[in-house]
């Protein structure tokens, strides 16, 4: 099991400003906001470069992470 995340110092802002309608109501179960290419754009950035930062240990990290059973789940600071 590994569990990985970056600093959070991140400004919230900076990711709630990339959803279609600006904001995020905080209520999961409505669907009244989209995230924007922009969202999903700076999202694969930190994504790619949290893997790169585990490469560093586990050189084989993404294939182990494809293996049958494996679970990989991917937040941002709106997730939480």
């Amino acid at each position: 099991v590994i569990h990985a995340y970056t600093a959070a110092s991140e400004n919230f802002n900076d990711w709630e400003n990339k959803l279609d309608g600006g904001f995020d109501n905080g209520k999961a179960e409505e669907k009244d906001y989209q995230r924007t290419k922009t969202y999903k754009d700076l999202k694969e950035e930190k994504t790619e470069a949290l893997w790169l930062a585990l490469e560093r240990i586990i050189p084989d990290i993404r294939e182990r992470a494809k293996q049958k059973g494996s679970i990989v789940e991917v937040g941002t600071p709106l997730t939480h």
